[in-house]
């Protein structure tokens, strides 16, 4: 009938809108939060969200890469760290197959890894598994180009390629257009670029590694402790 047939038409503008066919309806992902789980930015709601889990600062606020702003600065990664997949654990040991044994979370255990584990992680994603025994090349770096819709391990790659961009672009909205182009200087441990498409990727994660290793947060955060204990000390004193 003519109210079936509009039906389906309104149904498959609105799959149309969002760069799916009618074979989206098969594929909900179901989850309790939001902000878990994968999209794809290519997409209407993909771009919102994008958007909406590289946001800058609750408050607006934006911040120098110094010593001074180091709480600041993690305390936001560390919001941001649900949000961001598993961007941010770190393979630290491997067993002889290369097969990663131990992780560690570049947001609150970054004294345990390495740039170059961050670095190594970060071909994985953007360009091959590096060997063992292999060094991290010289940059510049280059990305290879991906075929999610046809290609299962290349989904995999690109939704971790997604979370590494969205802390890519969370970070360059904190960060005062001083402090990001100080990032900036960088920018050659972090970038890939496609071979095919000239289009250039940053790795968020290598970047809060640059980052933490400049502002070493564990160091602020633990003055900031002392400097309280301190002062609830002083205080006890002065009231016996």
């Amino acid at each position: 009938s003519l109210c079936y047939k509009s039906f389906y038409i309104i149904m498959a503008d609105l799959y149309a809108g969002d760069g799916a066919g009618a074979a989206a309806a098969a594929s909900i992902e179901w989850k309790t939060n939001p902000f878990h789980g994968n999209f794809n930015p290519g997409t209407t709601n993909g771009q919102k969200m994008f958007i909406e889990r590289s946001k800058e600062h609750a408050e607006g606020k934006r911040f120098n890469l110094s010593i001074e702003f180091a709480t600041d600065i993690h305390q936001f990664l560390i919001s941001k760290e649900g949000e961001l997949g598993n961007c941010c654990n770190i393979p630290i040991a491997f067993n002889g197959h290369n097969c990663p044994m131990e992780f560690a979370n570049l947001i609150t255990q970054h004294s345990k890894i390495s740039l170059e584990l961050v670095q190594r992680n970060a071909h994985k994603r953007f360009a091959t598994m590096l060997a063992q025994n292999a060094d991290v090349p010289t940059p510049p770096f280059t990305s290879r180009t991906l075929d999610p819709a046809n290609n299962n391990d290349d989904k995999a790659t690109f939704y971790d390629r997604v979370n590494a961009s969205v802390l890519a672009k969370a970070i360059e909205n904190l960060l005062t257009p001083l402090g990001y182009q100080d990032l900036l200087l960088n920018k050659e441990k972090f970038s890939f670029t496609d071979a095919t498409t000239g289009e250039i990727h940053f790795d968020g994660p290598t970047m809060v590694k640059i980052i933490v290793s400049q502002i070493e947060p564990d160091t602020i955060v633990g003055m900031d402790s002392l400097k309280a204990q301190l002062i609830h000390t002083a205080v006890i004193s002065t009231q016996r």
